[in-house]
């Protein structure tokens, strides 16, 4: 009940905010969707020599990977950071939720805003090319994609327990996740050998996975693999993230703050 009452404070908070100016909805879109979402487009149609119905095919996964990056991807270490480097964990350790749900929810609920603006109608206009036996996949591979956000991102933010800056690993993370994610181009187009690597480390499971499930570029025989790496992945990089969290309170109370 208090997650519930939380969740709905946040959603209330941020959807105010949001629509305090009417350009935060039009500069928003265009600046975290669509912008994006065209340079990625012209890159893609300028290396590659793909004829009009392979190059279709490349927008339409294009525009749902960047949708899904967009969804799965948080700077919740900025957050995590700033309150570990102040006296705002304090005050959050004696909130009535833990910390780490309270960073979560008030995320998810501008991530639920923005989700009902933006992404639903443009992921329904491509969902007819997906196949119902991958929808429950497709969906499992979505949650995965947000925990191993969460997880990259607080782990990051943790850091903030023993460096004085962490926008150094930030920037690494970002910059992975914006190559290796598979939001620019879809992995499929690599060597066999490099996709089998990729598909080994928890990047591709933030987009394409979650992308080719929806539009049906993954078969359903493939697809219990991928999510069972996907699950792996999920479940140890939240141990790692517990874990971090845990010696960083020992060392944040044995700090006297």
């Amino acid at each position: 009940m208090k997650d519930r009452r939380f969740l709905r404070a946040g959603f209330g908070y941020w959807l105010k905010l949001f629509f305090k100016y009417k350009s935060n909805v039009f500069f928003s879109f265009f600046s975290e969707l669509a912008v994006p979402m065209c340079i990625n487009i012209l890159f893609m149609a300028g290396i590659s020599g793909f004829r009009a119905g392979q190059l279709l095919d490349l927008i339409a996964y294009i525009v749902v990977a960047n949708v899904i990056y967009t969804i799965s991807f948080t700077y919740m270490e900025s957050t995590v950071a700033e309150d570990i480097k102040s006296a705002g964990l304090t005050y959050k350790l004696l909130e009535p939720i833990p910390p780490l749900v309270s960073y979560i929810l008030s995320d998810l609920a501008l991530k639920v805003i923005r989700l009902l603006l933006f992404f639903v109608p443009v992921l329904l206009v491509l969902l007819f090319r997906m196949e119902a036996a991958l929808l429950a996949p497709a969906f499992l591979s979505l949650l995965f994609a947000c925990t191993i956000g969460y997880c990259l991102s607080f782990l990051i933010g943790c850091l903030a327990f023993w460096v004085t800056e962490i926008w150094g690993f930030s920037a690494i993370k970002t910059m992975l996740l914006a190559v290796f994610a598979g939001s620019v181009f879809p992995l499929s187009v690599l060597p066999n050998a490099l996709q089998r690597l990729l598909l080994a480390t928890p990047f591709p499971y933030l987009s394409y996975v979650p992308s080719a499930l929806l539009l049906g570029d993954i078969s359903i025989a493939s697809s219990g693999e991928l999510l069972l790496t996907g699950g792996v992945w999920c479940a140890i990089l939240s141990a790692l993230a517990y874990c971090v969290w845990r010696a960083g309170l020992k060392k944040y109370e044995s700090a006297g703050v």
